[in-house]
């Protein structure tokens, strides 16, 4: 990629244009994943209300603890569910963004596709860039801060660069 040099008034400039210019499929890509994560956290929450009051209005032969443990084990695979609805969001809004930002047309389904399927390795990565934070704020607060500012555009390198696991992270 060549390395282009521009001020920081022309970068807010070039942002704000091609936000104007692709401003619907972006806010698609948004509301999409909204909605993608709600499907997930709407019915965690309400097992997790109904496991804490122990009543769900309709049966009150269930004992307390049964509606607390299926309420909360629900609760918890509804939340890993949608972290992980959170990380295809993400990634299909940073492809957004880069479409958007090479004047390429920005078709939803592509994007979508394109985020579940580096879902893996974006996670993979990820948890790599986070393991290796954790191991420098436990040698001492500098080496963990230095790595977070090396790795904070880890993501984006495994997205429009296609590296992933060490090879991005050493990018």
């Amino acid at each position: 990629m060549p390395k282009v040099r521009m001020s920081l008034e022309k970068v807010f400039k070039k942002s704000w244009q091609v936000y104007k210019d692709n401003i619907g499929p972006l806010l698609l890509v948004v509301l999409l994943g909204i909605l993608l994560i709600s499907v997930f956290m709407v019915p965690g929450m309400v097992a997790f209300l109904v496991s804490i009051t122990g009543s769900t209005g309709i049966n009150e032969e269930f004992s307390f603890n049964v509606l607390t443990g299926v309420g909360l084990g629900i609760f918890i695979v509804t939340i890993i569910l949608a972290v992980a609805a959170s990380l295809v969001y993400s990634i299909a809004l940073i492809k957004a963004a880069g479409e958007a930002e090479s004047e390429a047309k920005i078709e939803i389904k592509k994007i979508f596709s394109f985020a579940y399927h580096k879902f893996w390795v974006v996670l993979i990565t990820s948890i790599l860039a986070g393991l290796g934070m954790f191991i420098g704020l436990i040698l001492l607060v500098i080496p963990g801060l230095v790595l977070m500012i090396y790795f904070q555009f880890v993501i984006y390198v495994v997205l429009f660069e296609d590296k992933w696991g060490i090879d991005a992270l050493k990018r």
